[in-house]
């Protein structure tokens, strides 16, 4: 922005000064020789005045009778007079005066300008063109210097009113980014331009309804939450009883609804979970290889009874802008998916993009993969290729993109899903990949 105001400043000037330089600088020029051209021609009329006074009564001067020392102060140091006269018998007689400093002549191309006298005679006064050109090359390079004097003055203006206006520019886009990140707390500047003013201060109004709106979202969300873990809690309580009963089949359907409403309970936890972390911004690069491995040895003992194993290659202390509990949120889901609908060894790999500052997590399986014809609705709200609520991958994704990441399928065979979050402050958010993985 401030690159582009100033370009524009700067060409506006230079247009002006062309515009301006090019027909002065030629004025210039013109003048300086027009009125060197007038001083000739003022020299020669003093000259002729003088001629006429010499002359006799006849209208003649008599051949050698001219006396030019007369004329020398018409005569500019670099010039020669030429004076051509009528003398008596009906003929011309020509004679020469020359400045101090033109007895080498007046060169190639001088200034001449000639008055005719009619049966008088004429005076032709010649003069060097140097001096001239001289006057005339200091007046153009004035005319330039004025220009180039416009173009800097010119130039700093545009600079200043650039970051007059740019740099406010940038930090109002800045501020409504952390807006659009989940921001809804940090104050809103006010610039001293109006037209800026009136956006902050309409941006600072959204924000503080979005932040009312949220906490009464949040409000609500607790109060249904808490309702529905005491229902939930009563219903356990009462299967729990029917889990006693002297029929098996009772007991067995007993248990399977007491894994419904355990899942149930889960799944509640993760979004309330999600509602409750969406204004927990990531504020400064965390480690991330403490809470992994924390994780996965969490889940070690699972996969062992199952004769599975779970693996984690991770070297150094890599670190994400990212929070600590959305990261252990969408890996917990990623793991869980491997472990109850995977087959094999699992392996969690972490590792930085090269040339690019992001950080990929990927959890992979020897499992039979991901059919073609569900690969493209996983991440949908809702579906599931199991027993589940098809809420887990999508609460993930969600958690993942909040921070300026993403989640993908990025191998269906073996399956691979990979998280890609950003190891730097305002990262621009990562493009989804298409929807079906190779």
């Amino acid at each position: 922005m401030q690159r582009r105001i100033l370009l524009s400043i700067i060409g506006t000037v230079l247009v002006v000064a062309m515009v301006l330089g090019i027909p002065l600088s030629i004025a210039g020029w013109i003048v300086v020789e027009d009125s060197a051209r007038e001083d000739m021609n003022s020299r020669l009329k003093a000259v002729s005045g003088e001629l006429v006074r010499q002359e006799e009564p006849v209208g003649v001067v008599r051949e050698g009778a001219l006396d030019l020392t007369r004329f020398r102060r018409a005569v500019p140091a670099n010039g020669v007079l030429t004076v051509t006269y009528p003398v008596p018998g009906g003929g011309e007689h020509t004679s020469s005066l020359t400045g101090d400093d033109a007895t080498d002549g007046v060169g190639a191309r001088p200034l001449t300008e000639t008055v005719g006298l009619g049966n008088a005679g004429s005076l032709t006064l010649s003069v060097a063109s140097d001096e001239v050109r001289r006057r005339q090359w200091i007046t153009v390079a004035t005319v330039f210097g004025a220009v180039l004097v416009s173009i800097l003055v010119g130039t700093g203006i545009g600079v200043a009113t650039a970051r007059r206006l740019a740099v406010p520019m940038q930090r109002l886009a800045g501020r409504a980014e952390k807006l659009a990140g989940g921001d809804f707390r940090s104050s809103w500047e006010h610039y001293g331009i109006t037209e800026l003013d009136s956006v902050s201060q309409a941006l600072e109004d959204a924000s503080k309804e979005i932040r009312m709106r949220l906490a009464r979202e949040r409000e609500i969300t607790g109060q249904v939450s808490h309702q529905l873990r005491s229902r939930l809690t009563a219903i356990g309580l009462r299967l729990d009883e029917l889990s006693m009963h002297a029929d098996s089949s009772v007991v067995a359907e007993a248990e399977a609804a007491q894994q419904q409403v355990e899942r149930l309970t889960a799944e509640l936890d993760e979004l309330v979970s999600v509602i409750r972390t969406t204004d927990a911004l990531a504020k400064e690069p965390v480690g991330v290889r403490v809470p992994i491995e924390a994780l996965v040895a969490d889940f070690a003992p699972l996969f062992a009874r199952m004769g599975r194993t779970l693996r984690l290659q991770i070297s150094g202390s890599p670190a994400a802008w990212i929070a600590p509990s959305r990261l252990r949120e969408s890996l917990t889901v990623l793991i869980d998916n491997a472990l109850k609908h995977g087959g094999g060894d699992v392996t969690v790999d972490v590792s930085d993009l090269h040339d690019s500052s992001m950080m990929r997590i990927s959890v992979s399986d020897q499992g039979p993969g991901i059919p073609d014809e569900i690969a493209s609705m996983i991440f949908a709200p809702g579906f599931s290729g199991g027993a589940s609520s098809g809420l887990g991958l999508t609460l993930a994704r969600t958690l993942v993109e909040s921070d300026g990441g993403r989640l993908e399928v990025t191998s269906r065979r073996p399956p691979t899903f990979t998280i890609v979050v950003p190891t730097g402050p305002g990262p621009e958010t990562p493009r989804r990949a298409s929807s079906e993985p190779r």
